[in-house]
């Protein structure tokens, strides 16, 4: 969803499968940028100043989550890097609104979209407070391009990454249920304050790439609203059912929806078939809050609010992928508060097809086929 070198947009290496975590480390380390390695569960996760990523979660070296494959390779990442390459995989922190921080001209949507640098890569110091605990923090000034007249934003972001239990360690058979899959979780406590509140609001906004070849998983009310945000879906990649809607990740048609926070719950997942009859579900969880000013708005809709739940599925061009997005409270509208914190959970699984699809139905309510 922004400018980004045409080489980023290639395919993984020959062998098909992405970089691995130990690639990823030596990626960073020949660009001497820092990382924390933390151990959550049965794999782990790596979270890298630069950018502010959280990679994985990995189990055997291998990420459930779309990697870029700028990481095959440690002097073309460098290169890249040096370059402004923004589309590293994982997942990463934004700013909303979009329209007013990486959208130039509301009328121009993809032509006009600029990454400001200082909210990506932005200017993140990482510190490892504790054991399998780090902290990610950074002020940032920016453009508010809806309202260049009223001048910058000034912001502060910091967000703590640990791990976070099994949710479903306190139902019953987890002893056995635990030995057909493996789990991997963390957290992100995300607190972001508005440094000099002018009326213009701004709110967390979190978003983690997935490969293409599974769905994504959203239960919702009956009747559940979602509004197009760039060109219309179609019935190839999206089914609408009573209490849950369903996205194919095919990675071959550029799209993205979002959904009203009224009308779903705040937990939501995509479940992807491995090969060798092995599966793997990643689940996020967010406190969604239908009374929060959410801000985000398609560019086609001036004024029609609400959305707290973003699906976008990229047609090629970036890597094809697809992302699974949501958001924080809002701070500094008329009114509001100055500072809010949010937590953003992701619970992933791996193991046998079966077991991996009795766990979507705990945590999700549905059978992910």
């Amino acid at each position: 969803m922004a400018d980004v070198p045409e080489s980023a947009s290639m395919h993984n290496s020959s062998d098909g499968r992405p970089a691995g975590l130990e690639q990823i480390r030596r990626c960073f380390a020949a660009t001497e940028m820092r990382c924390a390695d933390i151990r959550a569960g049965a794999g782990r996760v790596l979270v890298s100043e630069h950018g502010g990523r959280i990679f994985g979660p990995f189990f055997d070296d291998v990420s459930l989550n779309w990697v870029s494959p700028l990481f095959d390779d440690e002097e073309r990442f460098r290169t890249q890097i040096d370059e402004g390459a923004w589309n590293l995989g994982g997942d990463r922190l934004w700013l909303a609104p979009e329209l007013r921080y990486n959208v130039r001209d509301r009328a121009r949507f993809l032509e006009s979209y600029h990454l400001q640098p200082a909210v990506d890569p932005g200017s993140y110091c990482l510190e490892e407070s504790a054991p399998e605990r780090c902290r990610l923090f950074q002020v940032m000034r920016l453009e508010a391009y809806d309202d260049p007249a009223s001048g910058p934003k000034s912001l502060r972001l910091e967000r703590l990454v640990q791990p976070a239990g099994d949710p479903l360690r306190d139902v019953e058979r987890y002893e056995t249920f635990r030995e057909r899959v493996s789990f991997c979780g963390y957290e992100q406590i995300v607190t972001l304050t508005d440094i000099a509140p002018d009326g213009r609001e701004s709110q967390a906004w979190s978003i983690t790439q997935v490969p293409p070849g599974g769905v994504i998983l959203v239960p919702v009310v009956p009747g559940a609203e979602y509004e197009d945000h760039l060109e219309p879906v179609d019935e190839r990649h999206l089914e609408i059912h009573s209490n849950h809607i369903r996205v194919r990740a095919r990675g071959d048609r550029k799209f993205k929806i979002e959904l009203k926070a009224a009308h779903h719950f705040g937990r939501f997942g995509y479940y992807r078939k491995l090969g060798g009859g092995r599966a793997s579900l990643v689940v996020k969880l967010f406190f969604n809050n239908p009374s929060a000013s959410y801000v985000m708005e398609a560019p086609h809709l001036p004024g029609v609010r609400g959305y707290s739940l973003d699906i976008y599925h990229d047609d090629g061009g970036l890597g094809g992928f697809a992302e699974i997005e949501c958001h924080g409270q809002p701070v500094g509208y008329p009114g509001g508060v100055v500072r809010s914190t949010d937590q953003f959970l992701t619970w992933a699984y791996r193991g046998k097809e079966a077991a991996v699809r009795e766990t979507c139905a705990q945590l999700l309510g549905m059978s992910p086929e």
